[in-house]
């Protein structure tokens, strides 16, 4: 039978040792495990066990205490491995404080009054968890929402420039209605004109709008549009175009919401409405001048459109949206670069925590540093071959071998700073609070990259140093051939300087957690004493 047996060795020492089942030769065998079980036996009042020095005295200090092999089976003694530590068992089946002895593992309902110390562990980080959270709606969410929440405000500030190349009743008509719509209904932009001799002919306004983004829309009015209108009518010219009168030049790559909804519909809708009422001026003055010349009506009829809609507009689309799947990767992506820089610093902090602690700080600042570049190497790539099936076109600024190594190349150097950002608030604040802090970057980021700054409150300026807003503007240069090519120097430098600036403080950050982790260890020796 097992259990444990007094044992006296012919002296004054006694010892306790355990009685293992017999075996099959019917031997009994003694250990000094201090492991104690259902079949242990009670110890007389008047055999009380002793240690090698003596009896036990009870009122002794700690320091007499028997050694681990001539442990005391007492409930005060500790196993040799801790008094606090749990079995394999233990911890398997929730064992995992003394309030737990009682507690019968799938068996208690969740208001069981025996749980009630596990349910006020349970309750208080949900709790605290729920309350970050509101606070996180009111201080993070609350920075999206107020970047947004000016745009109709704020969308004067988005210029369109007006090239006015007809000084008769057109040009002037339509003129003067645009700027009427400068204090219209919002939204709208603000339309400037501009003297013609300044933009001569039609690719210099081109250029004031892609590459050099002086504006972000031009209307063009036909050169003499008035006279060549009128000489059409006398003539019966019956190749005069009215969509020629006004050109609408736009650059929707160049934001695939903003564009259409503040720069074009607006306009189109001015130019539209002054266009219906210009038109049944201009014929009902031409008939009306005409109304004793017969020949001059006829004539007019080989060119029915000089009478019907004279004037009217197109549009001219520079830099078209024409990949819907390029939101994915311009915006949305920009999302899961973070969360799966996020998910390789959570690999990398249980990765390390065996190792870390057996580490010099020279050895772990390189460990830390060169995880992440090495595995954002092979990341970036996938992000950027992930495009290729989907026909995202790398070949419209570059060849297409260049557009795709110049994805390839800031996607990883953008990884690799939002990773080292991570990495470095992580190491700071702990793991109870990274969450927080990734709520917060994406937010800081997305209020900021998916619309013109130019349309969010003063606050939002700092969006032009974020790796969200860069990013977007080099991906939008290399798919649509948006912006001037030289300022992709200006944008990776930017993220190049977020590099250095993460490269030159993680260090300091990681000795401080480095310092912290070594102070404590070299407490608790002390602490321990030698053996």
């Amino acid at each position: 039978m097992q259990g444990w047996s007094h044992v006296n060795n012919g002296d004054s020492n006694a010892t306790w040792k355990e009685t293992q089942p017999e075996s099959k030769s019917g031997a009994t065998t003694e250990t000094n495990s201090p492991v104690f079980h259902d079949t242990q036996e009670q110890v007389p009042a008047s055999r009380e066990p002793t240690n090698a020095a003596g009896p036990v005295n009870t009122a002794a200090p700690a320091s007499a205490a028997a050694p681990a092999s001539a442990a005391v089976p007492t409930n005060a003694a500790a196993p040799a491995n801790g008094a606090n530590e749990k079995t394999p068992a233990e911890v398997e089946n929730g064992d995992n404080s003394d309030d737990d002895v009682g507690l019968v593992p799938f068996k208690h309902r969740f208001w069981d009054a025996k749980l009630k110390h596990l349910r006020l562990m349970y309750f208080k980080p949900i709790f605290f968890a729920t309350l970050m959270m509101m606070l996180v709606v009111w201080l993070f969410m609350a920075m999206y929402w107020g970047s947004l929440w000016k745009e109709n405000e704020l969308s004067p500030n988005l210029r369109v420039m007006v090239v006015n190349r007809d000084s008769g009743r057109i040009g002037q008509t339509l003129v003067q209605a645009l700027n009427q719509s400068n204090t219209g209904s919002l939204p709208h932009p603000t339309y400037v004109f501009v003297n013609p001799a300044d933009y001569p002919t039609d690719e210099a306004v081109r250029t004031a709008l892609e590459p050099n983004e002086e504006y972000w829309g031009a209307v063009e009015i036909m050169q003499d549009a008035t006279r060549k209108l009128e000489t059409a009518r006398s003539s019966g010219d019956s190749s005069w175009d009215p969509t020629a009168v006004v050109t609408i030049v736009t650059a929707t790559a160049r934001n695939y919401a903003v564009v259409p909804s503040i720069v074009l519909s607006p306009t189109q809708k001015t130019i539209l409405a002054t266009a219906g009422r210009l038109n049944a001026q201009l014929t009902a003055q031409f008939l009306s001048q005409s109304a004793s010349n017969a020949g001059a009506i006829t004539t007019a009829t080989r060119a029915p459109q000089t009478l019907g809609n004279p004037v009217s507009m197109r549009v001219d689309e520079l830099r078209p949206w024409d990949h819907s799947v390029a939101i994915a990767p311009t915006f949305v992506g920009l999302i899961y670069l973070v969360i799966l820089t996020f998910q390789v610093t959570m690999a990398s902090f249980g990765a390390r925590q065996p190792i870390q602690k057996f580490l010099r700080l020279r050895s772990l600042i390189a460990l830390r540093l060169v995880t992440p570049v090495l595995a954002y190497i092979p990341i970036s790539l996938m992000f950027s071959l992930l495009n290729v099936p989907f026909k995202v076109p790398y070949g419209r600024t570059f060849p297409y071998g260049g557009g795709f190594m110049t994805w390839w190349c800031v996607s990883y150097v953008g990884m690799l700073v939002m990773g080292l950002v991570l990495e470095s608030v992580m190491t700071a604040v702990g793991m109870k609070f990274i969450g927080v802090f990734l709520v917060f970057f994406i937010i800081s980021n997305v209020s900021v990259s998916n619309f013109p700054i130019e349309l969010s409150p003063s606050f939002f300026k700092y969006g032009y140093a974020m790796p969200f807003y860069n990013l977007r503007q080099i991906y939008l240069t290399v798919l649509f051939n948006v912006g001037k090519h030289v300022l992709i120097l200006k944008y990776i430098g930017i993220l190049w300087a977020w590099l250095a600036l993460v490269f030159l403080t993680f260090p300091f950050i990681i000795w401080f957690d480095h310092s912290k982790r070594h102070h404590s260890w070299k407490k608790g020796m002390i602490s321990e004493g030698p053996e």
